[in-house]
């Protein structure tokens, strides 16, 4: 507000110390999947605010995605993160996956653009192994119940810029599609 004599006035709420080596968090990219129309529908045929390119086989239910139907690899491609600039910055991906079954618990992420997932070489693909699953993965309800084992994974990639793009597929491991759910994608700088 302004005093009557027309200066300022502020008010502190909070105040947070922290080491100056600490930096800042941004978001960059981030997604919850809330564009997903729980019709029970492929992804690329829904409105995703340019945010994802998207293979035909990604499932789209429970508000979140499902990759791998059959023995269909498929997956969803980042779009390019121009809001980092052309410096190259180590960037964090975090996002929310559980496993389709027991034996199809793997996600495969790719960097597409500039970047590594490696500090010292170049890496640009790499697969997450799952602990967790959705037992029943023929979930009849519209609410995503029964769904299990959620884990928040991360990723760092070393060197990206505003080229760069993460793409997330299911591939096969030995001879068996992984099939996957992903619940949120988040990347900060």
């Amino acid at each position: 507000g302004t005093e009557k004599g027309g200066k300022a006035r502020y008010e502190v709420d909070d105040i947070e110390v922290v080491p100056s080596s600490v930096k800042p968090v941004t978001v960059v990219f981030e997604d919850t999947f809330d564009w997903i129309k729980n019709t029970g529908d492929w992804a690329n045929k829904q409105d995703n605010g340019d945010k994802w390119t998207i293979d035909s086989r990604v499932y789209a239910k429970y508000y979140c995605l499902q990759f791998g139907t059959g023995s269909i690899e498929a997956g969803i491609t980042s779009r390019t993160l121009t809001e980092l600039g052309t410096t190259p910055t180590d960037i964090t991906v975090e996002m929310q996956l559980t496993g389709n079954a027991e034996n199809k618990k793997s996600a495969f992420f790719e960097i597409i653009g500039a970047g590594s997932f490696s500090a010292t070489e170049s890496q640009t693909e790499t697969t997450v192994q799952l602990s967790g699953f959705i037992p029943d993965a023929t979930l009849k309800t519209t609410t995503g119940e029964g769904f299990e084992g959620w884990e928040t994974k991360t990723l760092t990639v070393y060197g990206a810029d505003q080229t760069t793009q993460i793409r997330l597929a299911c591939v096969k491991v030995d001879g068996v599609t992984q099939q996957f759910w992903l619940n949120s994608f988040r990347v900060t700088k």
